[in-house]
């Protein structure tokens, strides 16, 4: 009684007012065959939650309307209170998001049977697992980050096992009792699986543990059972990479956490697809600040050929080399590259406007905390004749475009120097730290070589006088 009571709850709470997209514009957009049709109506109550992430670690949000979302990926909400994910198989061509009155997101199609199997994931959060507060999400992240002994890690192990138990039960009751596609169901079956692995395996202080436990540890982890297609499964590339350092713990002790050595890892003790991906996945690394990795020249070099000469996956090794390619382009003094690999000189860019010209990168903090107040800026001033640029000074031009998206930067204005603070254009300006801001004139001269940043108030009165002198 307890699932029909709850099911009841989601689905008859569904929030009113919401008024229908127009049918006819789905022929009007031209839908691919191969993407689902996903409508959203309502208003996000903060910054986007919705989205879905690519097989290369690139988010793309789910914005109110209509959004095509490629077969086979999870469509996730990250909301702390949530943390919810959704698949949709391929026999299923549209769907429609809805808020309960709780704020959590569904999906509600004109068949009831069908929604209770595509909100799998939010069922079980809310009857086994609810997060009650942004810090019960921060604490479950910490609950057991300071282990001191073998007691304490068995300890931990069995918090997630118990956890574990509770939602398969409970999945294979709601299974039954709703006689769901059993394909479907077992793709949650091993996103369950993978949850509780990588859960037990987000530890790294293995040094506080007996070698007997860490090889039993080692054994119960080892899930023989790995397949390419479970790639996008919620979890499985947490897991992947957190059983990776494990493996290289048991072999490298203490240098256990070097890309070089993970590298080695991943090309030893994994194959296929899956194999490639990880290789892959430290690449990206070698040049994401975010990660902290401290990598020289000649071993990312090593480990670029490495996987160039062994990755079987021409997707990955095709991204790759973009990013070379990239990295290699030799620019003139006053030239930048768009999000298609083209070189643009800074006098098209300008397009004859008074410019505000936005140095950030995609690692920095300050410069992404300024991007909501220079959205709002652009969208004042842009119609008056105010041009906004963004360079962006990534070493990584995936992480770049990554951030573009996630930010919800318009690609039409956003430009990358490849070597960064080495390029020409920014000894030109002395860019020696971000964020900074420019003015740059009609005439392409420097009005202000270090302009307030977006939230400053008064830029907007510096905007207004240098209209009015138009």
């Amino acid at each position: 009684m307890k699932i029909i009571y709850l099911i009841s709850f989601i689905f008859l709470t569904i929030s009113c007012g919401q008024n229908k997209l127009d049918e006819r514009s789905l022929v009007r957009k031209n839908i691919s065959k191969d993407s689902l049709i996903v409508i959203l109506n309502t208003q996000y109550d903060n910054d986007v939650v919705l989205g879905f992430n690519d097989l290369f670690g690139n988010r793309y949000d789910i914005n109110r309307g209509i959004t095509k979302v490629p077969r086979g990926v999870f469509i996730t909400d990250i909301h702390w209170k949530h943390q919810l994910s959704f698949f949709v198989p391929d026999s299923i061509k549209r769907i429609e998001f809805k808020k309960d009155s709780e704020g959590y997101f569904f999906i509600e199609t004109q068949n009831p049977n069908l929604d209770y199997l595509l909100n799998v994931d939010l069922v079980i959060r809310k009857a086994i697992d609810p997060i009650k507060s942004e810090q019960d999400s921060f604490d479950r992240i910490f609950k057991f980050s300071n282990i001191k002994n073998d007691d304490e890690f068995k300890k931990r192990n069995l918090y997630h096992d118990n956890l574990y138990n509770k939602k398969v039960a409970f999945l294979n009751e709601y299974t039954q009792l709703h006689k769901l596609d059993s394909m479907v169901i077992n793709v949650w079956r091993r996103a369950l699986i993978y949850e509780k692995l990588s859960s037990k395996l987000n530890f790294s202080q293995y040094n506080k543990l007996s070698p007997d436990v860490i090889k039993a540890f080692a054994a119960e982890v080892n899930n023989e059972d790995i397949k390419d297609a479970d790639l996008l499964i919620p979890h499985f590339q947490s897991y992947l990479s957190f059983h990776r350092l494990l493996i290289s713990y048991l072999k490298y002790k203490s240098d256990f956490n070097t890309l070089p050595n993970l590298m080695s890892i991943s090309v030893k003790h994994f194959e296929g697809k899956i194999r490639d991906w990880l290789m892959f996945d430290l690449l990206q690394k070698t040049d994401d600040r975010n990660y902290g990795f401290k990598v020289s020249q000649q071993e990312k070099t090593q480990m670029t050929n490495t996987f160039l000469s062994i990755c079987k996956t021409d997707e990955f090794k095709d991204y790759i080399k973009e990013r070379i390619i990239l990295n290699n382009t030799n620019l003139k003094i006053d030239e930048l590259v768009n999000i298609n690999n083209e070189v643009i000189p800074l006098n098209k860019v300008i397009k004859g406007k008074i410019s505000f010209v936005d140095f950030w990168a995609s690692w920095c903090a300050p410069c992404r905390a300024e991007m909501p107040a220079s959205k709002k800026m652009r969208l004042a001033f842009s119609k008056k004749g105010i041009n906004f640029i963004y360079i962006s000074i990534d070493e990584n031009p995936s992480a770049w475009k990554k951030a573009i998206r996630q930010i919800g930067l318009g690609e039409d204005e956003n430009y990358l120097l490849p070597k960064g603070n080495e390029s020409e254009l920014a000894k030109k300006f002395k860019i020696e730290s971000i964020p900074r801001y420019m003015i740059i004139g009609k005439d392409g001269k420097v009005i202000n070589a270090d302009a307030l940043r977006p939230s400053d108030p008064k830029l907007k009165e510096i905007f207004d006088e240098l209209l009015k002198e138009k």
